[in-house]
């Protein structure tokens, strides 16, 4: 029938969907799971291929900075041929490279300091190399045998109280040219051996105090001649002041007239011969001082004095020769100076010996002036002159027994009277140095030790 029919077709079209239905659901199954699989294959193909790229990065990362801190023993596997593999290659010749050179210049610093150990070694005096924190670096054979001076180890306690003292004025530059340090009297093997010490500052590229080089010269041989050099010198100094008294008898009567009248020029040469006299008996005296400096070092008699006592005495005695050439003679002790532990005599025989030659080079209508004022524990004592000043060439010898600036040697005391103050001073433990510029001047100041309490 009819009605049958249309039932019959509406199931048909609905089989027919629900298969339409069924195939498009299966479809869709398909695609999703073609898309999941499609997306994990590329996923660990992604993660594949980083692999095979990050991973030798990475790895020449880490060896780069292995490198950078020092590490140049390793080396980065080269596993294929592509330009990754020659990133490798080229990164191990690199390396190698580096530890050719590093290798190299390892034996070129073993050498030269092997080279500069044995040539330091070979020298008589004391060397050693101190680091900025008073740690002994460097040292040659007889600094480690005779004051114990070990390379990697500080400063013995035993030189403490001298050497460190000794190291700031090296480090802060306080030992210019012409400039003398106390004699060290240390004992070694039994015995005391005098040491005379210099040193000097080495720095690096960017001027900061790198290391310190301390020299100490063995003199005890030099200043043990020297006092039968003294000895003899004492000798002549007598003879000569002897013969001086009945020459300048003579000169004086015949400046009296007592022997007959005299012309004019007469007396003018009279005078003349005077004044030589005068001078002769000066080199004596100095002569006689300098023969003495040994002994005096030895026979010393400290005591605290008041600065301004030594300067006082010592103007009050050189003023009347400054009056007579026309040189003008100040004082200046600051108040706060502490007195200071010398031998009153022979600390004003430096004063002296620096005061006559400041006026020997100083012209007419010049100025000296003598000053004291505290130093770093210490006082220091400083005679400036307006003269013409000292060429920087003669500095280093300016302290040098007879030794004279060429061209002054008719105005000084035959090149013994700064010889005299620097052995003064040495012999108080002091130091003393000169300072000078042509046509500006000079000033010789030098250190006595503050007294205690």
């Amino acid at each position: 029938t009819a009605d049958e029919i249309l039932q019959l077709n509406e199931r048909n079209m609905v089989e027919s969907n629900d298969r339409a239905r069924k195939v498009a659901a299966d479809a869709s199954r398909s695609m999703a799971i073609a898309l999941l699989l499609g997306t994990a294959f590329a996923g660990l193909a992604v993660f594949l291929l980083s692999r095979a790229i990050l991973g030798p990065l990475e790895r020449m990362t880490r060896a780069a900075r292995e490198i950078e801190g020092g590490n140049l023993d390793l080396t980065v596997p080269v596993a294929s041929r592509d330009e990754l593999g020659q990133l490798a290659a080229a990164f191990n010749s690199m390396a190698g490279g580096l530890r050719e050179l590093r290798e190299t210049d390892q034996a070129r610093l073993l050498r030269a300091r092997r080279i500069s150990q044995a040539a330091i070694d070979k020298l008589p005096e004391a060397v050693a190399v101190v680091s900025p924190d008073r740690k002994v670096e460097l040292a040659n054979e007889a600094a480690s045998s005779r004051l114990g001076l070990w390379p990697g180890e500080p400063i013995p306690e035993k030189h403490r109280e001298w050497l460190l003292p000794l190291l700031d004025r090296v480090e802060s530059g306080r030992l210019p040219a012409g400039g003398t340090e106390a004699v060290v009297r240390l004992p070694v093997e039994g015995r005391e051996r005098l040491f005379h010490p210099h040193g000097t500052v080495l720095h690096d590229g960017r001027g900061r105090v790198d290391a310190l080089v301390l020299v100490l010269e063995d003199v005890t041989d030099l200043l043990r001649s020297s006092e039968v050099h003294a000895g003899l010198l004492a000798n002549a100094a007598r003879d000569l002041d002897r013969s001086l008294g009945p020459l300048r008898e003579a000169l004086e009567s015949l400046s009296a007239e007592r022997v007959g009248p005299l012309n004019a020029r007469q007396k003018q040469r009279l005078e003349t011969a005077r004044a030589e006299a005068g001078r002769l008996g000066e080199v004596a005296a100095n002569l006689l001082a300098t023969s003495s400096l040994e002994e005096s070092r030895r026979q010393l008699h400290p005591e605290p004095v008041p600065p301004g006592e030594l300067v006082d005495a010592a103007v009050h005695n050189a003023e009347p020769g400054f009056q007579e050439e026309g040189v003008k003679l100040t004082a200046d002790v600051d108040p706060e100076a502490p007195r200071v532990l010398a031998d009153r005599e022979k600390a004003g025989l430096a004063l002296t010996s620096l005061l006559r030659n400041a006026r020997a080079h100083s012209p007419a209508g010049g100025a000296v002036t003598v000053t004291a004022e505290p130093w770093e524990g210490r006082v220091r004592f400083a005679v400036t002159d307006t003269g013409p000043g000292i060429p920087a060439a003669h500095l280093e010898r300016i302290f040098e027994p007879l030794y004279q600036v060429p061209g002054t040697q008719d105005l000084g005391d035959a090149g013994f009277g700064l010889a005299i103050a620097r052995g003064v001073v040495q012999s108080h433990g002091g130091e003393i140095h000169c300072e000078s510029e042509e046509g500006r001047g000079t000033t010789f100041w030098f250190t006595l030790p503050a007294a205690q309490g």
